[in-house]
Order: C-alpha cells, then structure tokens, then sequence
C-alpha cells in the first residue's frame, strides 16, 4: 500500500532531499490547519500517473497546477518525478497494482492499435455517454476516445460532470 511505502525505510523517502521535500510540504498550513505530506504527495502521485503517460512525464515539470494548495517548484517536481519511478517500481517488485495502475495497465493495452480495433469489433459503438466526467483522470478519457468507431466525428462522446464537485486526486 502506499502507506507502506510512504513509511518504508530503504525506498526514495530516505534520501535527504525527499525527507526535505515532506518537512516542506508539512510546513504549509492550509486555512490554519496541517496538511498531510503523505496524502499530499500521493495526490501529486495520482495526478502525475493519470495526466501523462510515462514517456511525457516531463511536461509535468512545466504545469502550471493552479489547484493544488501548495504550488511545486522545478525541484520539488523532480522529486516527485522521483517518488512516482520509485512507487511503480515498489508496486512492480511486489507483482502488485493499486487502482490507479488498473488505468495505466488499460491504457498500455489500448495504446496497440490492433487491441484497441479487435475492442472496436467487438463492440462496435459510435457513441458514448460519460457521467461524473470531472472524476476522470486525462489518460482514462483518452481512452474512452478510442472506444468509438471516428472519435473525431460529431457528438461521438458526450460529457456530463459539475466542476464545482471533485471526488478523486486525478
């Protein structure tokens, strides 16, 4: 679990400058209350893992992520570029897959042009209907993209979400 992880003594979180980078993120007070680094650096590993592939990971460090309570500088990002290598590879060692992996394990699949046209075949559909879009991270809606015959033609996906509502980090 991450938990585990977060605590584990001969992982990432023992190196110096992540031990820095938590007592920073400790630090920050949010309307007049702590906020938990191990819950603030999981989110920032979520959103990390479902806004960019790994191979684009790097434009990560240039987001501007207007809605996090603490804003990341260019170090504080490459550490957490960091954490995210060091937990895949946690999960990877351990043949284990936190439900964020499920998507990433999906959309490795789909990325392979013909699963995503046997999927298409299969269950052919020019339509989908997606509701609670703002609880979807950008990599799962780039996978529902897929799943229609033309995902470029007129009302192929249609959303529905409230903004002003968010259940999930990603």
């Amino acid at each position: 679990s991450w938990l585990e992880f977060y605590r584990h003594k001969n992982n990432v979180f023992a190196s110096n400058e992540v031990k820095d980078l938590v007592r920073w993120v400790e630090r920050r007070n949010e309307a007049k209350r702590r906020i938990d680094a191990c819950c603030y650096l999981r989110d920032e590993v979520v959103y990390i893992q479902s806004a960019y592939r790994k191979d684009e990971r790097h434009r990560y460090l240039e987001d501007p992520r207007r809605s996090r309570s603490i804003r990341l500088l260019s170090n504080e990002r490459k550490l957490c570029l960091d954490i995210v290598k060091a937990w895949e590879e946690w999960l990877s060692v351990g043949c284990l897959c936190d439900i964020d992996g499920l998507t990433l394990r999906a959309v490795r699949h789909f990325d392979n042009p013909i699963a995503s046209a046997t999927l298409r075949a299969k269950l052919p559909t020019n339509h989908i209907l997606v509701d609670e879009v703002q609880d979807f991270s950008t990599i799962e809606l780039r996978l529902l993209k897929q799943l229609v015959e033309d995902a470029e033609s007129k009302n192929s996906h249609f959303f529905v979400g409230d903004h002003h509502q968010r259940v999930y980090s990603k």
